[in-house]
């Protein structure tokens, strides 16, 4: 697994462009990241988590407390230990995880690596969009045997093909159009299927949403022509929004 963030070596064009993907972390009450120690290519790491939406960030609370308790159970075999108590110790059942953009959160790990090299990062991808992400990748030629791999431990982010724009409706940034991407599938369909429908030219050229993977879209940002990237906007998934409001 690599253990740099995903634009360790871009530009700051990639960089704006992945700072409107959210992901959440564990943090400090001050909002710094903290580290989980975890078992990682058979050594304990201090492993920094960005998980894609708050499926994930259950489902990576589950994993690291059933590992926790697996530990547990053998350091306190000999002792009595109440729930309530086991609850309140808990390392992975007290996480508090903070929303930062992509950006911001590759930004405050590369100078821990830096520095720790005992330190590793892992993005959890949404459980959501497992389904559309294997089932576009196998349909663009990836390889089954190395496709699970793949989905469990590298975000996708969706985009139409062939390209299309859309428009800003309202806001400071009205009239202006982009290419919608997203990290959320249904975002990018529904914007096809309302394309296709109020647009003939659209319909003629058959969009279709297709998947890549987090490092191939930041590889075809950094070496892509300035005038077709700039035009790329990764729309924030509805799903991280409403879990930021839930606080």
């Amino acid at each position: 697994m690599d253990s740099n963030p995903v634009m360790a070596q871009t530009m700051s064009v990639v960089q704006d462009k992945l700072d409107t993907i959210i992901v959440f972390m564990p943090t400090t009450a001050d909002g710094i990241p903290t580290p989980v120690s975890y078992e990682l290519e058979g050594k304990t790491r201090n492993v920094y988590f960005a998980a894609f939406s708050e499926t994930a960030v259950n489902n990576l609370v589950k994993d690291l407390k059933k590992k926790e308790e697996k530990k547990n159970s053998n350091i306190f075999a000999f002792f009595k230990k109440n729930k309530e108590q086991e609850s309140k110790d808990s390392i992975a059942g007290n996480l508090k995880f903070q929303p930062a953009s992509l950006t911001k959160f590759d930004s405050l790990i590369q100078p821990i690596l830096d520095n720790d090299t005992n330190a590793r990062v892992i993005y959890v991808p949404d459980p959501s969009q497992k389904k559309y992400s294997k089932d576009l990748l196998l349909s663009q030629g990836v390889k089954r045997k190395t496709l699970n791999s793949i989905i469990d431990k590298v975000p996708v982010v969706f985009c139409p093909k062939p390209s299309l724009l859309a428009t800003v409706k309202d806001g400071p940034r009205k009239g202006e159009t982009f290419v919608p991407c997203s990290t959320d599938y249904q975002t990018v369909q529904n914007i096809i299927e309302k394309s296709v429908a109020e647009n003939p030219a659209v319909k003629k050229q058959k969009p279709k949403v297709i998947a890549i993977t987090l490092p191939q879209f930041v590889k075809m940002l950094s070496s892509g022509k300035e005038n077709e990237v700039d035009k790329i906007r990764v729309l924030t998934t509805p799903s991280s929004l409403k879990f930021i409001k839930k606080g």
